[in-house]
């Protein structure tokens, strides 16, 4: 929500902006609730126009 009020304050293209949003992909932690948001939602399991999909360690052979 803070970088929306950003946006809606300074613009999309702003330093304001960029810095922000430079902050949050450096951030261990915003990047893992990010993909715990992702994985989560249904059609996440659905292949894209590559026609490959992401596949949990669950679903992994990882048997050795």
């Amino acid at each position: 929500m803070e970088l929306v009020r950003l946006v809606e304050t300074f613009g999309e293209h702003s330093d304001q902006v960029m810095k922000y949003q430079v902050l949050l992909v450096n951030s261990l932690f915003f990047r893992i609730a990010a993909v715990d948001k992702l994985i989560k939602i249904k059609w996440v399991k659905t292949s894209g126009v590559d026609l490959e999909h992401l596949v949990s360690r669950k679903e992994d052979d990882l048997s050795c």
